[in-house]
């Protein structure tokens, strides 16, 4: 296996009270480590044999394979030295996948917080909105990325009408907001169920007269609160192939709660 290794160097002492505290993570010493190292490569050779050759989709087998290189040092890593004290410091290179390994998700997780809390997000009231879909049409999402961003796009257009409508309601006829959407492809069991997390301002942006922004916080939603399914909206899901076929499941796609 060959062994790829990038050099960085500083300057100055290396802190007296943080010598010896890194302790890099152990990913062998993981249950679920240990069940893929010994049995994936059976796993994937019973899967091929029972779904007659046509196996896992690559990206799933990448992301499994590649859980099992993160964090080796056989897979490369970075060498950290000091040139004035001469301390060392190997840093093992991580798979950077999205879907599967618990530590880079974690750590792309708290960094896009992060962002959003100190870069994009007002301080305003933020409310969750969760989009669930029928069973068929998760599975037709879960392979058509294409199709996943268009009924994104229509569960946007959705929920952003439905502010702006309660903005008019309100006084405000041109209010507009904001929103920050993440695909989430498993449910609670790691079962296929891909859904949206929709994080929306809880209300309307507008320009003042003296040409600053005003906030105005709507109403709560309630439990019977409906977001009609316009036509404009559906004709952006069936501009694919077998169109036709996609339609029938599509028709009905989606439900909100919030």
């Amino acid at each position: 296996m060959s062994t790829e290794s990038t050099e960085v160097s500083f300057f100055g002492p290396w802190p007296k009270d943080q010598q010896g505290a890194y302790r890099p993570r152990d990913p062998s010493s993981q249950v679920l480590f240990q069940v893929l190292e010994e049995g994936l490569e059976d796993f994937l050779e019973q899967v091929d044999i029972e779904s007659g050759g046509r196996g896992l989709p690559s990206f799933v087998i990448d992301e499994l394979r590649g859980y099992l290189t993160c964090g080796d040092l056989r897979g490369g890593f970075a060498r950290f030295k000091c040139r004035g004290c001469g301390f060392e410091r190997l840093l093992p290179k991580s798979c950077k996948s999205r879907g599967f390994c618990s530590s880079c998700l974690a750590r792309r997780a708290a960094e896009r917080s992060a962002y959003l809390i100190d870069e994009v997000l007002p301080v305003v009231p933020i409310r969750q909105w969760v989009m669930s879909l029928p069973m068929n049409v998760r599975y037709m999402m879960l392979f058509d990325h294409e199709l996943t961003l268009a009924v994104l796009k229509v569960v946007a257009d959705s929920i952003l009408g439905y502010y702006r409508d309660q903005a008019k309601t309100q006084g405000i006829p041109d209010g507009f907001t904001g929103m920050v959407s993440a695909i989430q492809r498993f449910g609670g069991h790691l079962n296929a169920n891909i859904h949206f997390h929709s994080n929306l301002l809880d209300g309307t942006f507008s320009w003042s007269p003296d040409g600053t922004l005003s906030f105005h916080e709507a109403p709560m939603p309630k439990q019977t609160t409906s977001f009609p399914r316009k036509r404009e909206y559906h004709s952006a899901l069936f501009r694919h192939p077998n169109e036709s076929a996609r339609a029938a499941q599509i028709s009905r796609f989606a439900r909100l709660r919030s």
